[in-house]
């Protein structure tokens, strides 16, 4: 067919597959196509089957060698890696049912995008740092729904970054998902902020059913407004034992896990704050408010923390409204209850 690029069962090796103007390519069962998918700048593109776009012979690149390992003072610029997905500037997009393996980098990636639903796809085998999920940045009017991901990094996401056509990221929902977190956060805006406004960012009925960090996360590193928020019917199911995240500094040292761990990844995080990498040495800071908590019902055996802390008296915290948090299946009342933790500039938190 005209405009389709189909991959039948077989397994194929592409490199790097770009997509034009009007364009589908189909996976069907039974294929393994060993690929990145790309596309800048084009519109009414799709992307489905029920085949495996594998992501792992792309290998990376190292630009440089980093003297320090491990330690948070080096950011991931050392390396060209490419992300499964890559979309750039695209509109009227459709990814549907497909199931991403092994990806080196973020798994599906759009930047700048708009009109793009995601339905039904998969990511697993993500065992890098830096394999997130799903990663909306300045995309406006996109739907991700009925998507299973498990990540070695951030797993549902809305970000800002510069660059791109849209200087803000709105009317995003994330809805009936599942997630897997091996590392970073399961349903977070930011840490990048570099645009205007995030706004009507939505997570809703989705369940993380796995964590190392922490469950919803608002982290603002940067200038933007980050407002209208809502989590709504999320469901957070905590295992009785957590391992805490370790970053391995160099091959020789083992994973030692305790099995007495008290170890408990937050339920909720929201910070203002300049941060030594993820900032990019901007100065200017951003602001966190009009967010709802609404029906989150959490699964363990007592209650995690929550943490939020705003940067100074101008760039604050405030307006959050919790409405129906549940421990199993009870309801929490107040915000000590809740294990909710208010650090400076923080003002009405409400719980009911």
């Amino acid at each position: 067919t005209n405009g389709v690029r189909y991959f039948g069962p077989g397994v194929y090796h592409e490199g790097i597959l770009r997509l034009n103007n009007d364009e589908t390519i189909y996976i069907d069962e039974g294929a393994v196509v060993y690929a990145s998918i790309h596309a800048d700048g084009v519109q009414n593109i799709r992307i489905l089957g029920r085949g495996i776009l594998d992501n792992s012979e792309n290998v990376e690149e190292i630009l440089f060698p980093v003297e320090k390992l491990g330690d948070g003072s080096v950011d991931v610029g050392n390396s060209r890696r490419d992300h499964a997905i890559h979309l750039v500037d695209c509109s009227n997009i459709e990814l549907e049912g497909i199931t991403i393996r092994d990806s080196l980098v973020y798994n599906v990636a759009c930047f700048g995008c708009e009109n793009g639903v995601i339905r039904n796809c998969k990511a697993i085998g993500c065992w890098r740092y830096n394999s997130d999920g799903i990663d909306l940045h300045n995309c406006r009017d996109m739907r991700v729904t009925g998507c299973f991901v498990r990540t070695y990094d951030d797993s549902l996401c809305a970000k800002g970054l510069t660059g791109y056509r849209f200087d803000t990221c709105e009317n995003i929902l994330f809805e009936k998902c599942v997630v897997w977190n091996d590392w970073g956060k399961a349903f977070e805006i930011g840490a990048e902020t570099r645009a205007e406004h995030l706004r009507n960012i939505t997570f809703r009925d989705c369940d993380a059913i796995h964590l190392t960090g922490p469950a919803m996360d608002i982290m603002n590193v940067d200038y933007g407004r980050v407002h209208d928020v809502l989590y709504e019917d999320i469901r957070i199911e905590y295992d009785s034992v957590i391992q805490p995240p370790a970053l391995q500094k160099d091959d020789e040292t083992p994973y030692v896990e305790n099995p007495t761990s008290t170890y408990m990844p937050p339920a909720f995080y929201c910070e203002i704050v300049k941060h030594p990498e993820y900032s990019s040495g901007l100065e200017r800071r951003g602001y966190i408010y009009d967010v709802t908590l609404r029906n989150i019902r959490i699964h363990a055996d007592r209650m995690p923390s929550s943490s939020l802390r705003g940067y100074d008296e101008e760039h604050a915290v405030f307006n959050i409204a919790v409405e129906g948090l549940f421990l199993n299946d009870r309801r929490i009342g107040t915000l000590e209850e809740a294990g909710f933790h208010l650090g400076e500039y923080v003002r009405n938190v409400t719980i009911h």
